[in-house]
C-alpha cells in the first residue's frame, strides 16, 4: 500500500495496475486515479505559469484607474460608494505583498 501523491488516500499500486493496465500515472507519478493525475498536472501547469516574486510570492499591489457612482451630500461630501462600473487593467509598478520587492511589470514565463 501506499499514498497517492495527490490526493494522499492509500491505495494498492499493484491492484491499480491490474485494473488500469501499466499507464503512467499507476506508475511514474504515484497517482490512485487517471483523476488524480489530471488534476495534479493541470495544478502543476497553472502554477508553472504565474509570475512569482523572487520570494516566492504570487501576489502583488498595483494600481487601476476605476470608474464608480457614489452618494454626496448637500454639500458635496462624500457619503457611501455604490459600486464600480468601469475599471481598466491593473497597471505597475507592481509590488509584492510579502518582500515589498518591486517590479515594473509582471512577465509571462
Amino acid at each position: 500500500m501506499t499514498n497517492c501523491k495527490h490526493c494522499d488516500k492509500e491505495y494498492d499500486v499493484v491492484e491499480t495496475q491490474r485494473v488500469f493496465g501499466d499507464v503512467p500515472w499507476t506508475y511514474t507519478y504515484g497517482m490512485c486515479s487517471a483523476k488524480c493525475y489530471t488534476d495534479h498536472q493541470t495544478k502543476y501547469q497553472v502554477e508553472d505559469k504565474s509570475f512569482k516574486c523572487e520570494c516566492g510570492n504570487t501576489h502583488f499591489r498595483a494600481h487601476q484607474v476605476c470608474h464608480h457612482d457614489i452618494v454626496v451630500d448637500e454639500d458635496n461630501h462624500f457619503v457611501v460608494d455604490k459600486g464600480v462600473y468601469d475599471s481598466k487593467t491593473p497597471f505597475g509598478p507592481y509590488t509584492c505583498t510579502e518582500c515589498d520587492r518591486e517590479y515594473e511589470e509582471i512577465l509571462d514565463k
